[in-house]
């Protein structure tokens, strides 16, 4: 008779811990789950994978004045943008000047920053902005997609007045 009690009390400690090991691993668990969550939301990242400041900065239209009635002549214009915490960019200020002439733009220089790591992907945005038809709706480099909507949006207010 006294081995009936011990065996109900074994069952109920391995019971027990069993139900303990289940809560410790939920806990795990969620711990990683909201650790996940605090990491996506500081570098801007959507826990789906796909970038959510990408997206964002896809909300940031530049869009070319009409340059049929602008003056020959060089316009300066500027751009900083505001991205959320953890997003890294090549520079968050683009400063250029804009050459027209005939009523097209025919020449942008970056005046700010000085110097950048993508000199080519600036390079590559500008022939496109520059081709016929000439537009600021150029696709936006993958992995910089920040700084290519900055620079556009800089461009657009060296013309928009």
């Amino acid at each position: 008779m006294s081995r009936q009690p011990a065996a109900r009390h074994t069952v109920r400690m391995m019971t027990q811990e069993t139900t303990l090991k289940r809560h410790a691993t939920t806990c795990r668990r969620l711990a990683v789950a909201l650790l996940a969550l605090l990491c996506s939301s500081c570098t801007g990242l959507a826990l789906s994978g796909v970038s959510g400041s990408g997206d964002f900065a896809e909300g940031i239209p530049a869009t070319l004045p009409d340059l049929s009635q602008t003056g020959d002549g060089t316009y300066e214009g500027a751009y900083t943008i505001g991205v959320p915490p953890g997003v890294i960019v090549m520079s968050r200020t683009w400063e250029v000047s804009v050459t027209v002439a005939g009523g097209k733009m025919a020449d942008i220089k970056v005046t700010t920053p000085e110097s950048f790591p993508d000199k080519q992907m600036i390079d590559t945005m500008k022939a496109r902005m520059l081709d016929e038809p000439q537009s600021l709706d150029v696709d936006a480099f993958s992995g910089a997609t920040w700084s290519s909507k900055a620079f556009c949006k800089a461009v657009e207010n060296a013309l928009d007045d």
